[in-house]
């Protein structure tokens, strides 16, 4: 068995991230859940408040829909492309 080990990421540093939302995510104003989604993740650490321990972490910043776009609604009965 092996693996590689990285380095620890740094504050500020980006990744992106994609996958089926089986529990709901929210990012900014908007909830997603039970679809396909990439998002963006920032790495900062949260303000320090005395007594608590301060830990690093990733926290979305923002929805990628250019990989995944919503899909258009399905119009029943649409004369649309049917040449009609």
């Amino acid at each position: 068995m092996k693996w590689k080990h990285n380095s620890p990421p740094e504050v500020g540093d980006i990744r992106n991230r994609a996958g089926f939302l089986f529990m709901p995510r929210r990012i900014g104003d908007e909830t997603r859940w039970l679809e396909y989604a990439e998002w963006s993740e920032v790495y900062h650490k949260p303000m320090n408040y005395p007594g608590h321990v301060v830990l690093a972490q990733w926290v979305g910043s923002r929805w990628m829909d250019e990989k995944y776009p919503r899909p258009r609604p399905v119009v029943i009965g649409s004369k649309r492309g049917g040449g009609e």
